[in-house]
């Protein structure tokens, strides 16, 4: 048999073995991509209803014009819990939150929990000492 057949027939085995390997594994390798992006999403949008629940809470004294909040409860979103002189944070947002934020007098973020009325995140974990979410 002549090299250049020979090695026609080693590419062939190569492309079969490959074709072969790859419908084997690609359940798994699907899941595996899809399961990376779903965490690192989720971890973007957590950090981004942080982000609106600090501004909210930011527009709520300057709009009171006041530098502390008269009412700071464990805050999920909803009216009444973080208030300053008749402003209610929950004006400046448009849903409730998938966790609970914690703010002090001043507004400075204390804390969050992974709960709220609107559900949780998955997959995702509250990082005290950056005070940011990260996943887990």
């Amino acid at each position: 048999m002549p090299i250049w057949a020979l090695s026609v027939l080693a590419l062939a085995l190569v492309g079969i073995t490959a074709g072969v390997l790859l419908w084997h594994f690609w359940p798994q390798l699907s899941r595996g991509v899809t399961s990376l992006s779903q965490s690192t999403s989720d971890v973007e949008a957590a950090n981004t209803e942080l982000h609106n629940a600090k501004t909210a809470v930011t527009a709520c004294l300057i709009e009171a014009d006041k530098s502390s909040l008269t009412r700071y409860d464990p805050w999920d979103g909803t009216s009444g819990k973080v208030t300053a002189d008749g402003s209610d944070a929950a004006d400046f947002i448009s849903s409730t939150f998938k966790a609970t934020y914690t703010f002090d007098a001043n507004g400075t973020l204390i804390t969050a929990t992974n709960s709220g009325t609107g559900g949780s995140w998955k997959g995702v974990t509250w990082d005290s000492s950056n005070r940011r979410w990260k996943g887990t």
